[in-house]
């Protein structure tokens, strides 16, 4: 990627802010309380994308959910889902 070019990336929403950056993860607060790791990838002509898998942290005990992402106008359908996972 060229010296000469400005890279912004708009992942903020209003009330949102920036509480960790490390290499390629950038950690959001959201206004809610809750946060989501994102993940940043460099494409073959250098620039930076977002992955499209993100991790939030929300208040729980110790459970992590896994369900596919539905697009805005997406009907729920009879898809098999991922399981539900326990860790502690």
């Amino acid at each position: 990627m060229s010296d000469q070019v400005e890279v912004e990336i708009k992942i903020l929403k209003d009330g949102d802010e920036i509480i960790g950056l490390w290499e390629n993860r950038v950690l959001i607060k959201h206004s809610d309380g809750s946060a989501e790791f994102f993940i940043l990838e460099i494409d073959d002509d250098g620039y930076p994308r977002l992955n499209n898998k993100t991790w939030k942290i929300t208040k729980g005990d110790g459970e992590i959910h896994i369900a596919p992402k539905k697009a805005p106008n997406e009907r729920s359908s009879k898809k098999k889902l991922p399981p539900k996972i326990i860790t502690f």
